[in-house]
C-alpha cells in the first residue's frame, strides 16, 4: 500500500508542477493567454465526457474511467457554452512502454472527440525505458529525470503551440 501511495504522489507532483508552472509562466505573464486559456487537472474534461458523451462512445464504462484516470492536466481554449480541451497531458509514474501505450490509446479516443487537440505524455523517471516505437496518435512524449527538467522539455513544446510575447 505504501508503494502505491508514493507512486501516486509522484504523479500528482508532475500534474501540479505542469499546471502551476503553466499558470505562473504563461497565464500570469500574458493577459491575452489568460483570456484565451484555462487549465485544470482534468475536471472539466471528466465532466464533458461523463455528461455529453455518456453512452455515445464505443467504449465501456470501465474503459472510460481508465481513460479519464490517465489524464493529468488539460489546457482548454476558453469558449462558450463550455471550454474546449486543447492540450491534453497524460501522466504516469514511469516512462514505461505500457504506460505510453495506454496514453496512445486514450489519445486516439480523445482526438476523435476533440479534433485539433494536442496530446502529450509527461512524467519524471530517472531510468526511463528506451522507446523505439513511433506513436501515431500521441503528439509528444516528455520525460525528465527531475520535475524541473521535465518542465523545461514541456515548456519547449508549449512555446511552439502557445507563443509567449517577450
Amino acid at each position: 500500500m505504501k508503494q502505491k501511495k508514493a507512486r501516486e504522489s509522484i504523479r500528482r507532483d508532475v500534474e501540479k508542477y505542469i499546471m502551476y508552472s503553466f499558470k505562473e509562466e504563461y497565464m500570469q505573464r500574458s493577459q491575452e493567454i489568460n483570456a484565451k486559456y484555462t487549465v485544470d487537472r482534468g475536471k472539466i474534461l471528466r465532466s464533458i465526457l461523463e455528461t455529453e458523451y455518456h453512452g455515445a462512445l464505443d467504449i465501456s464504462e470501465k474503459e472510460l474511467k481508465k481513460l479519464i484516470e490517465k489524464v493529468g492536466v488539460v489546457i482548454y481554449k476558453r469558449a462558450s457554452p463550455r471550454e474546449i480541451p486543447y492540450i491534453i497531458v497524460f501522466t504516469d509514474v514511469t516512462a514505461r512502454r505500457a504506460a505510453i501505450d495506454d496514453a496512445e490509446e486514450a489519445s486516439g479516443v480523445l482526438k476523435t472527440l476533440f479534433p485539433g487537440s494536442i496530446t502529450v505524455f509527461a512524467t519524471v523517471d530517472k531510468e526511463p525505458e528506451k522507446i523505439k516505437k513511433k506513436y501515431k496518435k500521441l503528439d509528444h512524449i516528455v520525460v525528465g529525470s527531475t520535475l524541473e527538467e521535465m518542465w523545461e522539455k514541456f515548456d519547449e513544446i508549449l512555446r511552439e503551440i502557445i507563443p509567449l510575447e517577450e
